[in-house]
């Protein structure tokens, strides 16, 4: 029951599907403008993650000011 969930989920495009035996799956992630910062997959990517969740905040987001040497 749960491979028929999972392969629904893939074929609506929410997941990701690798290897045969055994078969790994993945929730897939949007691409979002943070993707593209050098460091945000490693010593950046708890601000990162911080950054995404203001935007993410309902109803519009949340107020956010970056600042630093480059920012």
């Amino acid at each position: 029951m749960v491979s028929a969930y999972l392969s629904q989920l893939h074929s609506a495009g929410k997941l990701v599907k690798s290897g045969t035996r055994p078969v790994y799956w993945q929730v897939k992630a949007p691409r979002t403008a943070f993707d593209q910062v050098i460091g945000a997959k490693g010593s950046l990517q708890a601000i990162t993650d911080r950054c995404l969740e203001a935007i993410v905040y309902p109803p519009s987001g949340f107020p956010l000011l970056i600042t630093g040497p480059s920012g």
